[in-house]
């Protein structure tokens, strides 16, 4: 599928998502984002990559994190690579960190990310589910 493609059905459902949050206006901000990943779970599990649940994982105390302290953790022997293949590797993960801040799941106030608590959420129901078993149970 084409990369327009998808970015355009992440802001899509970004933005579907922001209205069902503002459409629930009595209730507590966990259980909004409780239904909204209960609702939405499986679209958000065929969009996420066992990479994606690893950086979700790993931010999952709330730190914030740099964009470097991220992709070492992903990629440990990044170094090793040739200055082309780590090019490429970077910018796919980018992409990543991009896409799951399209999605929600992560933010970027400052240079720095953060999961939100819809990323908390979707890792919470990941484990719940079992998905994602070697990422979450090893």
């Amino acid at each position: 599928m084409d990369a327009a493609i998808v970015a355009g059905m992440i802001t899509a459902g970004a933005k579907v998502g922001t209205w069902l949050f503002d459409k629930w206006p009595g209730q507590k901000i966990g259980d909004r984002t409780e239904k909204f990943i209960s609702e939405h779970y499986d679209t958000l599990r065929g969009l996420s990559s066992d990479n994606c649940m690893r950086l979700l994982k790993r931010m999952e105390d709330g730190q914030n994190r740099s964009v470097e302290e991220l992709f070492s953790h992903l990629y440990p022997d990044h170094e090793s690579l040739n200055a082309k293949d780590r090019g490429r590797l970077r910018s796919e993960f980018e992409y990543r960190l991009f896409f799951m801040s399209l999605a929600g799941l992560l933010t970027r106030p400052t240079r720095e990310f953060y999961i939100t608590e819809a990323g908390k959420a979707f890792v919470t129901s990941a484990r719940q589910r079992r998905d994602y078993f070697k990422v979450l149970f090893d």
